[in-house]
């Protein structure tokens, strides 16, 4: 990764790790001052705006990390060199759905200027850029990851051949073992 990719992912982390402290500070000075009779409303919009935005940058985070749930019930059983180009069609769908999200977020913050969160009295688009801006680093991460994908498309080429050869070679003494014990 390139050292200002380094940089902007750990930034990213920081923002993120503060708004969760935020969050938790706001919810809980709401919850101790609603007790004495004196609630502080502003602070449960604060935390519900900050949560959309640790959720965007907690869906590019994982991203990055290649840890979002996948099923590989069918795609484990497939050649290595189809689970590779499988690999590189879903990164083209994300970043083409990403780049939807993209476009009609702007869209949406353009379209909501007049309404307001709460008491805060902020525009709503604070929330749907938060949307748009989670879309764009996952759009940049997806990029770089079909670039590393295409990268690796001739390693995993011949290591598909010669792995294919060593697992039927396996395969083969497996069966020529099991066949002489009978």
């Amino acid at each position: 990764m390139n050292k200002w990719l380094v940089m902007l992912a750990r930034i990213e982390e920081v923002v993120a790790v503060t708004a969760l402290l935020i969050i938790v500070l706001c919810v809980f000075i709401a919850a101790v001052t609603r007790s004495f009779g004196a609630p502080i409303i502003a602070s449960v919009d604060i935390a519900q705006s900050l949560f959309m935005w640790l959720c965007a940058l907690g869906a590019s985070q994982t991203l990055r990390r290649n840890e979002h749930v996948g099923i590989d019930l069918f795609t484990r059983y497939l050649p290595v060199v189809f689970q590779h180009y499988l690999a590189i069609a879903v990164r083209v769908l994300m970043a083409g759905f990403l780049l939807l999200l993209i476009i009609y977020g702007l869209s949406l913050a353009q379209i909501n200027p007049e309404r307001e969160i709460g008491v805060l009295e902020w525009p709503y688009s604070v929330i749907t850029l938060a949307i748009v801006f989670g879309a764009v680093l996952m759009l940049l991460t997806c990029c770089m990851q079909i670039a590393e994908l295409i990268r690796q498309r001739n390693s995993v080429l011949q290591s598909s051949e010669s792995s294919s050869h060593t697992q039927l070679n396996e395969d083969l003494s497996a069966h020529h073992t099991k066949s002489s014990r009978e």
